[in-house]
């Protein structure tokens, strides 16, 4: 569990302040952990939904369906929706632990 604590941590230091400040306005939805990942749903002010997803068992990586992960996701790291759901599986992980 602390190497899953640890590579979330890593995931949200990897990412763009501005992201990580953004990512407090867009709170999960739903999450669940599946047992390898944590997987979220994230709607937008406008009623779109992205679907995060985080690796942590096997080959770690992290993915969403939203716009800017697909154009920009390699260059700057992940998307808001993505340190959401990271935040979201650390609150999650600290229930459990405590």
């Amino acid at each position: 569990m602390d190497a899953n604590i640890d590579a979330l941590v890593a995931l949200i230091q990897k990412a763009d302040p501005k992201r990580i400040a953004r990512s407090d306005d867009r709170p999960m939805d739903h999450f669940r952990w599946t047992g390898e990942a944590w997987e979220g749903l994230v709607t937008n002010d406008a009623g779109v939904e992205y679907r995060p997803r985080i690796n942590l068992l096997g080959c770690r990586s992290f993915n969403c369906t939203c716009p800017d992960k697909r154009s920009r996701g390699r260059l700057v790291g992940p998307c808001k929706h993505v340190i959401s759901l990271a935040k979201a599986g650390l609150d999650q992980m600290a229930v459990f632990a405590g």
